[in-house]
C-alpha cells in the first residue's frame, strides 16, 4: 500500500507544472464574446477554464475554453449565445494557464 502511494506521488509530481500569470482580454459585441490570450513568455503555455456570459433576460450561459498557445504567439476564441434575441450583460472567465514542460 505504501508503494502503491508512493508512486502515485512521484507520477503526480513529474506531471505538475508551473502556473504562470497571463491576463486574458474579454470583448463583449452584445451577442457573442471573444477571448485573447497574449503569450509574452519565453515558454509555451496550455490554458483552460471557463467563460461566462451574463445575459439581459438573467441566463448564465457557461463554455468551455483550451489552448495552447506557443511562446510569443496569441490565442483568439470567439463564444455565442444560443439565444439571439438575447444580449449579453457581462462577462467573466476563469482561465488559467500553466507552462508547457
Amino acid at each position: 500500500m505504501k508503494t502503491l502511494l508512493l508512486v502515485v506521488a512521484a507520477l503526480i509530481s513529474f506531471g505538475v507544472s508551473a502556473q504562470v500569470y497571463v491576463n486574458p482580454v474579454i470583448y463583449n459585441f452584445g451577442n457573442s464574446a471573444q477571448v485573447q490570450i497574449h503569450n509574452n513568455t519565453e515558454f509555451d503555455l496550455s490554458c483552460s477554464g471557463t467563460v461566462n456570459m451574463n445575459t439581459q433576460l438573467g441566463q448564465i450561459q457557461t463554455d468551455y475554453y483550451s489552448d495552447q498557445i506557443r511562446k510569443g504567439s496569441f490565442s483568439i476564441r470567439s463564444f455565442y449565445l444560443m439565444n439571439m434575441n438575447d444580449r449579453i450583460n457581462s462577462v467573466f472567465h476563469s482561465i488559467f494557464c500553466y507552462q508547457v514542460p
